[in-house]
């Protein structure tokens, strides 16, 4: 009999070995079909755009243009758009794309992609109010207030980079200058306290950020008049921002992949579970997902809650690591616990299930010392007992918690 218990333990032990070593990424390659360079996102009614471009020397059998997936990136199907894609940009059901050949084609599609229409202008890309959709051209920046079927002059300067936000409008041009404009592009400010090339610009509907190359993020509390470094982020060449709530996320063309900040930008942590040290060109939020473009032609997919479920409550430097019980415990869908780290190092968190197969991975990051607090999200998961494990340099505790539905 105790030969038959310490055989199932070993087994037990060997599963729960084999499980852990070969755990899912938490960054999930969804390309498949995707052909080409990747370039931007968007969305309609929970459809997904990508746009494609072909760089010289690339795969001669690629076949660049505008991509739709209709179940979250599982599948991309190629629409009739005949040239490379640049910029795509969606003002109610009408989904705009430039050509990437120079910006010198564009497109709108009333049906999905389907069937396009050339607008007989050139444009690097759009960005729209409710009243107002605005073109960045190679003649300046022009407005529309009929959806791209008339154009007015607002900027004889030609700036690629747009962000609207209200009567706000925010143009860079890839170089250490931003205009605010806050009557729909009548008039217009320079911005201070650019001191790099603006690449990415973001908001979240308070604060306006951003992104530059070789200065990290940039924040402003003034509708984009003055801005001021989030942390010490320079050598970093961030060439993509998306903002939510507290939630601001930038990828790293420098190719040190994907940082979060869930406090406004007042500190970041590096969120590559999986994906490595990628380039990252463009990120884009989208129906409970964030999807990243990463090294060229790969397209990666995360639930934007596990992104960014790990908040730092507490810099005070705790002279131990320890992992607590989760509340509320029994818990139905959903339950939260601390964690502290007593130095900078490496921290996996891991979800298990009763039998020691990996259920969900939490954690997998380099954080600083502090107290954590993490929320794991079971809405998909069978009623049951479960594990978790937490394990850093010198250190490992598991606990046990029960989901009831």
């Amino acid at each position: 009999m105790k030969r038959i218990s310490l055989l199932f333990i070993m087994i037990f032990v060997l599963q729960f070995i084999i499980n852990v070593n070969n755990c899912p990424c938490q960054w999930v390659p969804i390309s498949n079909n995707i052909s080409g360079n990747v370039n931007s996102f968007s969305s309609i009614n929970g459809n997904i755009f990508v746009g494609t471009y072909l760089l010289l020397n690339n795969n001669p059998t690629y076949n660049p243009g505008v991509y739709i997936t209709t179940n979250n990136g599982v599948n991309w199907t190629q629409t009739t758009f005949p040239y490379f894609a640049g910029s795509l940009h969606a003002k109610g059901t009408r989904l705009f794309a430039t050509a990437y050949s120079n910006g010198s084609v564009s497109m709108y599609s009333d049906n999905l992609g389907v069937n396009w229409t050339n607008m007989n202008m050139q444009a690097y890309c759009f960005a729209s109010n409710n009243t107002t959709l605005f073109a960045a051209t190679g003649n300046g920046l022009l407005s529309s207030t009929n959806d791209g079927l008339n154009w007015s002059t607002r900027s004889s300067q030609v700036t690629p980079y747009l962000l609207v936000k209200d009567n706000f409008v925010y143009t860079a041009a890839g170089s250490a200058n931003l205009w605010v404009s806050s009557n729909n592009g009548v008039n217009w400010t320079a911005a201070n306290g650019i001191t790099n090339s603006v690449y990415s610009l973001a908001t979240n509907g308070t604060e306006i950020y951003a992104g530059t190359y070789d200065g990290g993020v940039l924040k402003s509390t003034d509708n984009g008049y003055n801005f001021t470094h989030t942390t010490a982020f320079s050598g970093y060449q961030i060439y993509s921002l998306v903002a939510t709530g507290s939630y601001i996320i930038a990828g790293a063309f420098s190719g040190t992949g994907i940082y979060v900040s869930a406090n406004k930008g007042t500190s970041w942590t590096q969120r590559n579970d999986g994906l490595g040290s990628s380039m990252i060109r463009t990120l884009f939020i989208a129906n409970g997902f964030i999807f990243a473009a990463a090294g060229g032609t790969q397209i990666w997919r995360r639930e934007f809650q596990n992104l960014v479920s790990v908040n730092n409550i507490s810099a005070e430097i705790s002279s131990a690591y320890s992992l607590s019980q989760n509340y509320p415990n029994p818990f139905n869908s959903s339950s939260k616990f601390k964690f502290k780290i007593a130095k900078l190092g490496n921290v996996k968190i891991t979800v298990y299930d009763l039998i020691g197969c990996e259920v969900e991975t939490l954690v997998n990051e380099r954080l600083n010392a502090g107290t954590y607090s993490i929320q794991w999200n079971a809405g998909n998961y069978s009623s049951g007992v479960y594990f978790y494990r937490m394990q850093t340099e010198g250190y490992i505790e598991t606990r046990k918690m029960t989901l009831i539905k």
